[in-house]
């Protein structure tokens, strides 16, 4: 703590500077950048629709918030663009299609080889890079989400997967946390070094537990929202209204950022 500065603002600027760490580590890298946008992007399209449907302002400022909308979509995209190469590289290297990889898995990789491709064919013939009539441009956004909802659903039985295989190790190591009182007899007397070792591997199993439970928790919501999100752009007519989508990206994002 710097000298003459009082404890509780020596904590608060400790606490400042923990949290822009935080932000400056998630924004280094081109998907917490691309998390940060998405946040932005649906938080300003639900409250361009608040404002529109209450009259709070003018026209004029939920048109902007639109735009802004729209240009950071736009900006998602073109991030997107990388997004290839990564399922592409994973299979060449592990060899997925060929190995013992799992067949859901094989699928996945195979649908995300085709989301992005056709999704970057969207992008260009929407910009009039690419010479394509606005039906096929329709149509290659709608294919490309129907493949990015066919990863999403998939998705689901590997979740479900590692919740059987969370719960199991649960069951194995019991409740709550380790009670190292217990390592002591009637006497007071510490028990065997042999035991003290068990009991801290346990703890540290329940300690890993609990982070398997929160990426569970993390992934549960991630897919409640992708599913119906993935599910509405790729359909010509979906049941679902625009600000519901926007909800649930919006709270995808905060997800991810948790």
């Amino acid at each position: 703590m710097a000298e003459g500065i009082p404890v509780a603002d020596a904590n608060f600027l400790s606490t400042t500077v923990q949290r822009l760490d935080l932000v400056t580590d998630r924004l280094s890298s081109v998907l917490g950048y691309d998390r940060a946008l998405a946040f932005v992007m649906y938080g300003a399209r639900m409250v361009a629709h608040f404002r529109e449907r209450n009259h709070i302002g003018t026209k004029d400022t939920v048109e902007a918030l639109r735009k802004l909308s729209g240009s950071l979509a736009q900006t998602r995209t073109i991030f997107r663009f990388r997004g290839t190469f990564p399922y592409l590289s994973q299979l060449l290297k592990s060899g997925v299609l060929t190995g013992n990889t799992p067949l859901l898995q094989k699928i996945q990789v195979v649908s995300m080889l085709l989301y992005y491709p056709l999704e970057h064919i969207y992008f260009l013939g929407s910009m009039g890079l690419l010479n394509l009539k606005p039906k096929n441009i329709l149509n290659a956004s709608r294919w490309s989400c129907t493949f990015w909802f066919v990863y999403t659903f998939l998705e689901v039985f590997n979740v479900f997967k590692d919740f059987l295989k969370f719960r199991r190790t649960a069951r194995l190591l019991g409740p709550g946390p380790v009670d190292h009182s217990a390592t002591l007899n009637e006497k007071n007397a510490p028990v065997d070094e042999k035991v003290k070792h068990s009991l801290e591997n346990v703890s540290q199993a329940q300690n890993q537990l609990s982070q398997e439970a929160y990426l569970l928790i993390k992934r549960t919501v991630s897919l409640s929202c992708f599913l119906p999100m993935s599910l509405h752009f790729s359909l010509r007519k979906s049941p679902f209204p625009q600000l519901f989508i926007d909800i649930l990206g919006f709270i995808a994002a905060v997800n991810n950022y948790l």
